[in-house]
């Protein structure tokens, strides 16, 4: 007896059998049972419709019909953004006016993005509008380590004696920067560009 579980669309390694996907595995097997799991406990039944209606155009999906008990929820919007920052902007303005309208509060709002790369214009657009916001399940863009190392190298370049921001980086001690290495520093930059004047 063998038993296979995923969504139809994902791989399955069957390497004994040379098989792949969910599906090729029940064409495979004509016998097979195939019990499908089409009641989702996470989104409203207008979230469920519109996907239903972008994945039956493929046809080699196994169909389904999703159904929930949350009930049908608020309509779906829809916004043509031109890029990532243009699309944060508007959903930060969205937010705004929904909480100076008295429509939701803050703490009513979660935005959910795919890859973590994606953070990093959401939280430009909370931090540009000036309103708190909390990361789940990730570090913020700008509390990431390597982050926080360019940042204080841009700021040491930028102003070579506020050197107390490229110490406070993980980089100083990483790179074997240590202390006498570092007060002569300041003394060598000036000597340099003392030559470059003279």
């Amino acid at each position: 007896m063998c038993f296979a579980w995923g969504r139809g669309s994902e791989h399955i390694p069957l390497a004994r059998r040379g098989l792949s996907e969910c599906a090729a595995l029940s064409r495979s097997i004509p016998d097979a049972l195939v019990i499908l799991l089409e009641q989702n406990y996470r989104s409203t039944q207008t979230i469920l419709d519109a996907a239903q209606q972008v994945i039956s155009r493929n046809v080699h999906r196994t169909p389904k019909k999703l159904f929930t008990q949350l009930g049908s929820g608020v309509p779906i919007a829809i916004h043509e953004a031109y890029n990532e920052d243009d699309e944060s902007q508007y959903v930060i303005e969205t937010i705004q006016t929904m909480i100076r309208k008295r429509e939701a509060r803050a703490a009513d709002f979660a935005i959910m993005y795919r890859t973590n790369a994606q953070s990093r214009a959401v939280e430009d657009a909370f931090i540009r509008a000036g309103m708190p916001y909390r990361l789940v399940g990730a570090t913020r863009f700008y509390a990431r380590r390597e982050i926080k190392d360019v940042l204080a190298y841009l700021h040491l370049v930028h102003n070579p004696h506020n050197s107390w921001r490229f110490c406070a980086s993980s980089t100083f001690l990483r790179a074997g920067l240590g202390p006498r290495h570092w007060r002569r520093w300041p003394r060598r930059r000036r000597m340099r560009a003392g030559r470059r004047t003279s």
